[in-house]
């Protein structure tokens, strides 16, 4: 293990000898990789929609109204970043953290009222509102067999060299005790525990939204505010599981001396460029 961190050290090194990009311009370069990948995904999905179901021009423009919409919320994704970034740095600066604290972070990741539910559920809804029965089956036929999966997020062009960097430098100052590795251990394998015992809940849970989903393509018309009481009844589980999971995070930050939280800020705070 060691001989691997001193090879990947090294190659580090190397590397940023090689480029000679800030942590920002390359970070930025990655993004717009990222971006046009993403675009020319959703460009695919929608091709895909045209020829499957048959979209008039109409029907197609609509659908590229949902991209435009979902790629102008990427500025609002980033400032969702920032306040996860800033809340996570006020809790390390207290004295005792609370499970509430830990929470209030994860509640910072509202991705269905920030992004999904205006850039792409609405502009679904009035693409359905213009669909005929024969397209809504097509459609129905799509979601069963695929899943929901239009527009999915796509995980490429990511700046892993960035990240490693920045958490190699991190491990030079963050040293943790026995004590410290022991509580961590025992914390984490509850938290992985919840994620195991619930599997089979959200597997569950995501077949019978899947059903949810047919039901509505199928239906006459679609009104956000059914979409709207799902979300927030699906989200239950998650929240009794997240609360618990808080706890147990802020178990773990609770062990950190004053001076190992303050490497976690620095560490956070080297992101300022996202």
């Amino acid at each position: 293990m060691k001989k691997f961190l001193i090879v990947l050290t090294a190659g580090l090194i190397l590397l940023g000898c090689v480029n000679k990009k800030s942590d920002s311009e390359y970070y930025a370069e990655m993004m717009v990789k990222h971006i046009n990948h993403y675009s020319k995904s959703i460009d695919a999905d929608i091709e895909m929609l045209q020829k499957q179901i048959r979209l008039n021009s109409e029907q197609t423009e609509i659908l590229y109204m949902a991209k435009r919409d979902l790629m102008s919320k990427i500025p609002d994704l980033r400032q969702m970043i920032y306040k996860i970034q800033m809340k996570t740095i006020s809790i390390l600066e207290k004295d005792t953290i609370q499970k509430e604290d830990v929470s209030a972070v994860f509640k910072e990741a509202d991705i269905y009222n920030l992004v999904v539910r205006d850039a792409i559920i609405k502009n679904l809804i009035t693409l359905h509102d213009t669909m005929t029965p024969e397209q809504k089956q097509k459609f129905a036929k799509i979601v069963d067999g695929r899943g929901m999966v239009f527009m999915a997020p796509q995980i490429k062009f990511m700046p892993t060299n960035l990240f490693l960097k920045k958490y190699l430098e991190f491990r030079k100052d963050f040293k943790l005790t026995q004590g410290q590795l022991k509580e961590i251990f025992v914390n984490m394998n509850g938290i992985k525990k919840n994620f195991m015992n619930n599997g089979k809940i959200f597997a569950g849970k995501f077949k019978e939204l899947k059903i949810f989903v047919k039901d509505l393509i199928l239906s006459d018309k679609i009104d956000i505010g059914i979409i709207d009481q799902k979300i927030a009844a699906e989200t239950t589980q998650y929240d009794a599981m997240s609360s618990d999971n808080a706890a147990k995070l802020a178990n773990i930050l609770n062990t950190l001396t004053p001076e190992q939280k303050k490497s976690l800020i620095k560490f956070i705070s080297g992101f300022d460029f996202i």
